[in-house]
């Protein structure tokens, strides 16, 4: 994907700030266009290894949305990145309290009068559940977790390969989450994650914040060809009021959250897609109502 024809002078930097609720410091890069659109964005980040499959991505995903005027501030969960704290003491509730602080910087810094939160995979998740907090009035999900049980037991099936593989060959599913009471913690992908963080991982009801949300919403998911959306990306734009309120937008590109990763400087299709989603719903944009549409 090439940059836009058109760009807005932007200024970056990174820095750290403290979170409204709890104590450490989150690590964050701003991109500010001189002149900016009226809408921010936040880009509440993938957990994990999973976020490191996308740092590169992500950041010139910002300078994208910042060169088409929007605000933009990407953050680091605590305890991943470069934020203070450890993933063994971090959870769902810790990560969403940190996008709400997020929103709340980007506004202090921006001036920006309406936020949107962008989450990724499981970020999509936790935006969710932080977009009433956070006071957001757009939310784009791209490719969420829209079943976190199944995320966890296929995130415990990997462990079990693993350690199978390794030096654990009798290993099952009911040992392992015994040991979590036990250990506390196991080690998926390199990352400590605490037994506390799967069982609340696992109990989140993400439904009722979908159906709570009353603002605009999009859910992108990656397909390698067009056609109906498969039916979790439907139900969860039927959840958050579609098709007034809510679209399913297709990202037509072979994309994998595997170790198969094809190596490539930006998403394109995203960047565009998320483009083109706000600059429709921008409440400044000229022959563009802004009631009444996904």
């Amino acid at each position: 994907m090439t940059a836009p024809a058109t760009t807005a002078r932007v200024n970056e930097d990174h820095f750290f700030f403290e979170p409204s609720h709890g104590d450490g410091y989150l690590y964050a890069r701003a991109h500010l266009p001189v002149e900016p659109a009226p809408v921010g964005v936040v880009v509440v980040p993938a957990v994990g290894r999973e976020r490191v499959r996308v740092c590169a991505e992500m950041s010139l995903l910002g300078r994208d949305l910042a060169a088409a005027g929007y605000p933009v501030l990407r953050f680091d969960y605590r305890g991943d990145g470069e934020s203070s704290g450890t993933f063994s003491q971090s959870d769902v509730s810790t990560r969403v309290a940190d996008a709400v602080s997020a929103a709340d910087e980007l506004r202090r810094r921006s001036g920006v009068e309406q936020v949107a939160l962008l989450g990724i995979h499981l970020g999509a998740v936790i935006a969710a559940l932080a977009a009433e907090r956070a006071a957001a009035s757009m939310l784009l999900l791209c490719d969420p977790v829209c079943q976190p049980r199944a995320y966890v037991a296929g995130l415990l099936r990997t462990v079990i390969f693993q350690q199978r593989q390794q030096r654990h060959p009798t290993t099952v599913e009911s040992n392992l989450r015994t040991g979590l009471g036990d250990r506390r913690t196991v080690n998926i992908f390199g990352y400590e994650a605490s037994g506390e963080f799967l069982r609340e991982l696992e109990a989140v009801e993400v439904v009722p914040a979908l159906r709570a949300f009353r603002g605009h919403s999009s859910v992108l998911y990656f397909t390698n060809r067009l056609g109906e959306p498969a039916a979790p990306a439907s139900e969860w734009t039927a959840h958050l009021g579609a098709p007034r309120r809510s679209v399913a937008v297709p990202i037509v590109m072979n994309f994998s959250w595997t170790t198969r990763k094809q190596w490539a400087p930006r998403l394109g299709p995203l960047n565009a897609a998320v483009v083109a989603w706000l600059d429709a719903r921008r409440p400044d944009a000229p022959d563009l109502p802004h009631g009444g549409r996904g």
